[in-house]
């Protein structure tokens, strides 16, 4: 059973942590998109430097294109706050970055972020995991566990709808520009959060 936790799911890469499993998620996550009318906005995918990232990613990317929710990946590992500016700064549905945070080095992870480029809350997982739960049920997975990847007919087709997107270079900018954004100036003495002038002060 796939479950989610703090906005993603993590679990041992081969273990439960899978290609077909990867791509399971991918497809769940792809069917809430479009049941909710985002779909078309397009999604975002990232990955860290962990053992097969680059893989889980590509496996993420190519289900939701063979879907027909438009995908943007990242050609090299970026960070999860990358991937959300991202999401913010291209007015996507969401973004998926194959991360395991802080987990020991055997994890990989699936991070789902919406829209906002914040965490996916908790009422988002439980539609994504309720979603896997009814395609188990109906047996709507393959014996590996996860839907049919692409045959060679198919797969040039939807490589072809993947987008590749170095985004580091924007999201240096805007870290550069949050840097040097002047400091909200002092408020009135006695104003909320400030403290009464005393002779001497430099404010």
């Amino acid at each position: 059973m796939i479950r989610f936790g703090t906005s993603g799911w993590r679990a041992i890469i081969a273990e439960e942590f899978t290609v077909a499993n990867v791509r399971r998620v991918a497809a769940a996550i792809g069917r809430h998109l479009i049941a909710t009318g985002q779909a078309r906005r397009g999604v975002f995918v990232g990955y860290d430097t962990r053992f097969m990232s680059d893989r889980f990613a590509h496996e993420v990317a190519t289900t939701l294109a063979a879907r027909g929710v438009p995908v943007v990946l990242s050609p090299t590992p970026i960070p999860t706050p990358a991937v959300a500016f991202a999401v913010v700064d291209g007015r996507r549905a969401a973004g998926i970055n194959i991360t395991a945070s802080h987990n020991p080095p055997e994890y990989s992870g699936l991070k789902l972020s919406t829209s906002d480029g914040a965490p996916a809350l908790p009422e988002v997982t439980r539609a994504i995991e309720q979603i896997l739960a009814e395609e188990a049920a109906g047996g709507g997975t393959t014996a590996g566990g996860g839907p049919k990847s692409p045959g060679a007919a198919g797969a040039d087709g939807v490589e072809a709808r993947v987008r590749l997107l170095d985004t580091r270079a924007s999201y240096f900018r805007q870290l550069l520009r949050l840097r040097r954004a002047p400091a909200s100036p002092p408020g009135p003495a006695g104003a909320p959060g400030t403290s009464p002038a005393r002779p001497g002060d430099r404010r």
